[in-house]
Formats: structure tokens, C-alpha cells, sequence
């Protein structure tokens, strides 16, 4: 579909308003010509100087000239507004009154702005507004509380900074718990934390270990821990002396159980 076709009158009326001092933009309100248009027929013509920077400014320049038409034309200040919220017709007095960044005739005539919700309306906003700052320091209280349950410190390697720590499945299945129970983050400590923090089941990580037994199924660290516990066995056996204590897996099975 090709675009209108203009005859070569407007053309060249066009041109003359631009040459006589019009913007593009004051030419495209006036005359309802899109403003690409315009640029193009300037553009053929040779006559066109501007830029998007001179565009620019000339926009702002008229929009400063409509604002400052708009509030020389108001004389009082209005009696009563429309609350957004709760969409009741309230006097101003019913509304808090704000700093105004107006320009100096809306200050001249003795006018003020008023709030964007009514003053019943700002209350019920804020009140809301700190339950949720009370609600986030419980969550602080829960994080804290489930640290110290499940000890504080990696299972696996004894890592105490909380950044590197999680909650592990000592089972697995977390993915499926989490999309059975919808529960995650926040949500399933709070959980935990009406269950008493149950430790059969859960434990603390650090990430790494946490990511190496899920995707290798064994953690380096265990396998460092029987290394050491290999070497110490060789020398005891060497030396004739008693076997050392073989310690518990980071998993909970036993000493009697390992493989």
C-alpha cells in the first residue's frame, strides 16, 4: 500500500513555512502532514538545516510554551479532586500538600500540588508499607534461626560463610518438593521453620558441595577424606599399630556401611 499523495502546492507550502522561521513539528500541527514527510520534502528540497538536536530543543521549546499557556490560564486553585484509590471527589484539604517543581507562574498565583492519593488512602499505603518491613525482619529472625538448627557450617567441608551456604536434601528430590510444595527461598524456610527444622532430612551445604553431589553424585571432599584415611591405614598396618576411627560420610551413612 503506498503512502498519500500530496499535490505540488502543499509542497511548496510547506518549504515557505520553513523558510519563513516554522519548525517541522509546529508545520506537522498545523497542517496535519506526517512529521517524516515534511523531513522529506525539506530534505529535497536543500532547505532543511536542522537536526535531531535541533529538533529536540525546538520540542522542548514548545512544550514549555503549552505548560506555561496551560497554568497562565489557571486563576484559583481547585477546590476538590478525584482520589485515584478510591475514586471519591474529596475537598484539598483532604489531600497533603507537596513541593511544587512548577515553573514561576504556577508559584505567582499562589498554587500548590497536592498528594497523589487522599490522606485516608496514604495511610492504608503505608501501613501496608511496614508490614512488609515487619514481615522482612522476621524473615531475618527465621534465616538466623535455621542457621544455628542446622549448625551454620558446610556439612561436608565446614564452610561458615552463610553467602556459600544452602539448604541440602540429605535424600535428594528437592527439585520435586519444590514443584509439589510451589515452596522456595524464603518460603520453604519458613517452612522448615513450622516443621522445628528437621535434620533427618536436611542439612547445610555450600554450594560447591552441594553442586558436586548433584550432578556427580559424591563430593571431592568425601574422596579427600578417604585418601587421608587410606594413608593413615597403610602407615598403621606398616607400623603395626591399631587402625584409626574411620569417620561418618558427609551423607550420614555410617562407618560400618561405607563401601
Amino acid at each position: 500500500m503506498r503512502g498519500q499523495r500530496y499535490p505540488r502546492e502543499t509542497v511548496q507550502k510547506v518549504t515557505k513555512l520553513y523558510a519563513i522561521g516554522n519548525s517541522p513539528r509546529s508545520i506537522e500541527e498545523s497542517t496535519g502532514i506526517p512529521y517524516p514527510t515534511i523531513l522529506y520534502w525539506l530534505k529535497q528540497a536543500g532547505v532543511y538545516k536542522g537536526g535531531y538536536s535541533a529538533d529536540r530543543n525546538e520540542r522542548i521549546r514548545i512544550g514549555n510554551m503549552k505548560r506555561d499557556a496551560r497554568l497562565a490560564e489557571l486563576s484559583v486553585q481547585p477546590t476538590s479532586r478525584q482520589c485515584p484509590k478510591c475514586c471519591r471527589e474529596l475537598p484539598l484539604k483532604d489531600f497533603y500538600k507537596v513541593g511544587s517543581r512548577l515553573s514561576d507562574i504556577y508559584k505567582e498565583k499562589g498554587l500548590y500540588r497536592t498528594s497523589t492519593y487522599c490522606k485516608s488512602c496514604t495511610l492504608v499505603i503505608n501501613k501496608i508499607g511496614a508490614g512488609r518491613t515487619n514481615r522482612n525482619q522476621k524473615d531475618v529472625v527465621i534465616r538466623a534461626a535455621m542457621w544455628s538448627a542446622y549448625g551454620g557450617a558446610c556439612d561436608c567441608c565446614g564452610e561458615t560463610r552463610r553467602e556459600f551456604l544452602c539448604i541440602d536434601h540429605i535424600y535428594g528430590g528437592g527439585s520435586k518438593e519444590r514443584r509439589a510444595t510451589h515452596k522456595g527461598g524464603i518460603v520453604f524456610y519458613r517452612h522448615l521453620a513450622k516443621l522445628g527444622f528437621p535434620k533427618d532430612k536436611y542439612r547445610i551445604l555450600c554450594h560447591n558441595c552441594n553442586q558436586s553431589m548433584g550432578v556427580h553424585g559424591y563430593c571431592p571432599h568425601a574422596l579427600d577424606a578417604l585418601a587421608t584415611v587410606g594413608m593413615a591405614v597403610e602407615s598403621a598396618l606398616k607400623e603395626n599399630r591399631s587402625l584409626p576411627t574411620l569417620p561418618n560420610r558427609p551423607d550420614g551413612i555410617g562407618k560400618d556401611e561405607w563401601v
